[in-house]
Formats: C-alpha cells, structure tokens, sequence
C-alpha cells in the first residue's frame, strides 16, 4: 500500500513522495522498482549525489539500460562532470539509437568536452525523434563555429534567435555577438 501511494506521489510530484520513499527503500534496499523511483524523485529534489548512488547501484546490476544510464548522465551533467556523463550517454545510445533523451545528453555532452563533430550526429541521431528546441538550435551554432562552417553557424544562430524569443539571455547576446563577427567574415 505505501509503495502504491509512494507511485502516486511521485508521479504527481508531491514532496511528500521521497520520505516514503526512503522508508520503503530501508525496508527494502534491494527493490530495484523502489531504487528507480527514489532515485528519480531525489534527482527532482536536487539531491543529485543520492539519486546518483543508487543509479550506480542499479547500473552494477543492469549496465546496458539505456534509461538507467541517460538519467546517470543527466545527474552527472548537473554535477558539471561532463566527461563522465558523455560515456554514459553514449552508452545509452549505442544501447538504444532510438533514445532520443540519450542523443540530447549526448549532444549536450560532447559540446561540453570541446567535441563538435560529435555534437553534430548526437544532434542529428536526435532530430529523427524529436523536434528542434532553442537549445538544440544553440547547439547546432556553437558546433558548427567551433568547426569554422561560417555559414552554417550563422544559420543556426538566426534559428536560435527566432525559437528563444528571450528566454535565454545570455545566449541571445552571444548568439548576436558572433552573428556580427561572421557577417563581417568573407
């Protein structure tokens, strides 16, 4: 009954769900069922490193589980430990290359460890599954830059800029600084 309501909670994002949760975890620490969702819930609550050991341990038991490891590396990315969350994505990916989550946190990866050819096919792999975001736009961008493929990068600057409609700041300004630069390019 507890795990039942623990589910329901969870699912409603009710705060209420991580103290039952964690008893049901004491009770039963090796309840795979209850180490996903207290892990997904204490990722929600910002506990990252909790929600991560528990990932690791489900991860020791079922390595290849393409969700297992794209919630691994989405709580590595806001760890800022992008290195170590571009394996487990691409992991993900070659476990699953219909994951789209997996290709996001891939692209998101790679353009965090200086690899734009990378970020280019995780972006393109996840464009078959889902549309283009402001972020992915953003992305596609700074990718193309890195690689010196001016008119690419400005194209993906302009997308950017039309989808963000100033959600996004500090991108916005980045994206017009070097939308600058490259129209002065030949």
């Amino acid at each position: 009954m507890t795990a039942q309501l623990a589910t329901v909670l969870a699912a409603e994002d009710k705060a209420e769900a991580l103290p039952l949760l964690e008893q049901l975890h004491d009770a039963h620490p090796q309840d795979a069922a209850i180490n996903r969702m207290l892990a997904a819930v204490m990722a929600d609550a910002g506990d990252y490193t909790g929600s991560d050991h528990l990932y690791a341990a489900l991860l020791a038991a079922a390595p290849n589980d393409p969700v297992l490891l794209v919630s691994h590396g989405q709580n590595l990315v806001r760890e800022i430990r992008y290195a170590e969350a571009f394996a487990a994505f691409n992991k993900a990916t070659q476990a699953d290359p219909a994951n789209a989550d997996g290709w996001s946190g891939l692209a998101f990866a790679a353009s965090h460890t200086n690899q734009p050819a990378v970020t280019l096919h995780a972006l393109t792999m996840r464009s078959k599954y889902l549309p283009e975001v402001p972020s992915t736009y953003f992305l596609w961008a700074t990718a193309y830059d890195s690689l010196h493929q001016n008119r690419q990068a400005a194209e993906y600057y302009e997308h950017f800029l039309q989808a963000s409609a100033g959600k996004f700041p500090d991108q916005e300004w980045q994206a017009r600084q070097r939308l600058k630069l490259l129209k002065t390019k030949p």
